[in-house]
């Protein structure tokens, strides 16, 4: 209870000041409006929110106009929300409420919370504190805490930047929402009795794309043919076989590219392993060697540590992403039609094309790919090969490195930067700590493990101002 004071002391003196564009608080892009009506969660519920939120959730859901999506549920029934793979949206709204109750109980404690409907674009240091810039003017704070989702640059990958204003190349399938960008396709392609569309990239941005435009796949109206520099999609499992994790617990899948940087690491063993393991399709031996990495952790050297976290784990990760529940029945029926068609390379460019499709992909090995649409869901570079704020921010910080991998920021125990940058969400990838090793951390479920750490990093912070 002492302590319970102390932090309320401490956070009586504070004003926070949040930076986010939507008018959402707490839904991000996976769960706010820009997801759509239709898109659901890719894992089932009980890998999206602990156990304790999702008893709430379970709750909330009962009392809610969406209560029908439980359907008849038995009262023997023990986990009758867990199983089940639910619209984002309706997630969504439960998470806005649960932030706006955080909030009002914030204001109960004296906190004062401002929603600024504005991204920040540059943080630079200045004397006794921090200085952001919201693309109109600069603002001064004590302390600031990045929160940001996975950054993307705000013309995608960057290879199609002489493009933007095209209306065939769609930057980021979220923006201004999946839908909007989806019935563009579908536009097209009533018009035109048929339309070429090529993602960049295999991670879940395309998997959201292959549900929504199924029908149309099926039917042969729409050619869905997706690049990578694996080749590979998720591995799809039948409704009911429910993954340990999935495509959502992926923070960024570390590509061949990565291994290739790293020539030692196509030595490890235990990366072989699984490897082989997946060649002969035994999924289930290919967990039980990424289990018995992540397992050894602990006896382990910092710098074996630092090599696991950084680059054999999420090479292992993506090795074994798998994609389940809805999503899985419709994008397995294409699968075993040839539908899904992929191509392992890496894009080198993309243009217009001179022979009736809009777009042109040059591949590195020199072949091409033509498309009506291309979907740049290339997903997340780097923190030095995309143009964004967390890229921008080690020019401005002398002391801020990026975590060995390339994925995240270099921060101390206590979740610091650089002195009065606090870290939260997926730059903390890499983190290599006594208390916590961090490989991935996009899953809200993963989040909501390490928010009371976080917070008490924050409340000591502050009290330190």
């Amino acid at each position: 209870m002492a302590q319970r004071r102390t932090e309320a002391d401490v956070l009586s003196r504070v004003a926070l000041t949040v930076f986010e564009p939507s008018d959402e608080l707490g839904t991000g892009v996976t769960y706010g409006p820009k997801s759509g009506d239709r898109t659901l969660t890719i894992t089932p519920m009980r890998e999206v929110l602990p156990s304790g939120v999702l008893g709430d959730f379970g709750a909330w859901l009962t009392r809610s106009p969406e209560r029908g999506l439980l359907g008849e549920t038995s009262g023997a029934e023990v986990d009758p929300v867990g199983a089940r793979y639910l619209p984002r949206r309706v997630v969504g709204r439960f998470l806005k409420e649960r932030v706006a109750r955080a909030v009002a109980a914030l204001g109960k404690m004296g906190v004062a919370v401002e929603h600024r409907r504005k991204a920040i674009l540059k943080v630079r240091p200045a004397a006794g504190g921090v200085r952001v810039f919201d693309g109109a003017a600069y603002a001064e704070f004590d302390a600031v805490v990045l929160m940001n989702g996975t950054p993307k640059s705000p013309h995608g990958s960057g290879l199609a930047d002489s493009l933007q204003a095209s209306d065939h190349y769609i930057s980021d399938l979220y923006s201004p929402g999946i839908d909007q960008n989806v019935n563009r396709i579908l536009s097209r392609c009533r018009r035109a009795g048929g339309t070429t569309v090529v993602a960049i990239g295999t991670n879940a941005s395309s998997v959201e794309a292959g549900y929504l435009l199924a029908d149309a796949i099926q039917s042969g109206l729409v050619r869905f043919h997706a690049v990578s520099a694996s080749g590979r999609w998720p591995a799809i499992l039948g409704a009911k076989c429910r993954p340990p994790f999935g495509v959502s617990d992926v923070a960024q899948p570390t590509s061949g590219m990565a291994l290739r940087r790293r020539p030692l690491l196509t030595q490890d063993e235990r990366v072989r392993s699984v490897h082989a393991c997946l060649a002969r399709g035994d999924l289930d031996a290919a967990l039980e060697v990424y289990r018995s990495i992540a397992t050894a952790l602990d006896g382990a050297s910092h710098q074996a540590r630092d090599d696991a976290i950084n680059f054999v784990l999420p090479a292992v990760v993506d090795a074994i992403r798998r994609v389940g529940g809805p999503y899985a029945e419709r994008l397995s029926v294409l699968s075993d039609c040839g539908l899904l068609r992929t191509t392992a390379g890496v894009v080198e460019s993309i243009s217009g094309s001179r022979d009736g499709y809009p777009l042109l992909l040059r591949l590195e090995d020199g072949s091409g790919i033509e498309a009506d649409f291309v979907i740049d869901a290339a997903g997340w570079g780097g923190m030095r090969r995309n143009n964004n704020l967390a890229a921008e921010l080690l020019s401005a910080f002398e002391k801020m490195e990026v975590s060995p991998g390339g994925r995240g920021l270099r921060v101390s125990p206590d979740f610091m930067a650089e002195e009065r940058i606090l870290v939260f969400g997926p730059l903390l990838a890499g983190m290599n700590t006594a208390e916590h090793r961090l490989w991935h951390l996009e899953s809200t479920a993963n989040i909501y493990r390490l928010a009371d750490p976080v917070a008490s990093a924050f409340v000591k912070l502050v009290a330190t101002l």
